[in-house]
């Protein structure tokens, strides 16, 4: 696990197999599960990464399923990750949520299960629909 530049609180519970960005904290009572990788920058709360796909109690023929947490994500409280998706750069994931899909870069999902329904800049203002965000100091347009 990388722990560079990272914040754990003492009441998380983070998997030895799970990485961690630099600059990314996970905040009380977290858990985080096995082989889960987490981007740099990566602000994470009380979320629930599931790793089984297919689970049944006393089950012992199952595999882990990777789940991916791209750079500067932002996952509300209370948000159930599915295993197997990607998380998109700059993301944003609304509390509550169960995130059953891959988010696109920069994504706002909300729901359950969460559904796009636009995109934030870096610091997690909306952007308008020519990708620009008018709010100082990312108003440039979003670069691919």
């Amino acid at each position: 696990m990388t722990r560079d530049d990272v914040y754990i609180d003492k009441t998380a519970e983070v998997h030895e197999s799970a990485t961690i960005g630099a600059g990314s904290s996970i905040w009380n009572w977290t858990k985080v599960r096995e082989q889960v990788f987490i981007g740099n920058n990566c602000n994470i709360g009380q979320v629930a990464f599931t790793n089984d796909l297919y689970p049944r109690a006393g089950n012992s023929d199952w595999t882990v399923t990777r789940t991916r947490v791209e750079d500067g994500v932002s996952i509300g409280a209370n948000a159930t990750i599915i295993c197997g998706v990607t998380l998109g750069t700059n993301c944003m994931i609304g509390a509550g949520d169960v995130v059953t899909k891959d988010v696109p870069a920069h994504g706002l999902v909300v729901g359950q299960p969460a559904r796009l329904v636009g995109y934030v800049s870096c610091s997690g203002r909306p952007l308008n629909h020519d990708m620009e965000c008018g709010h100082p100091p990312d108003s440039a347009k979003l670069e691919a």
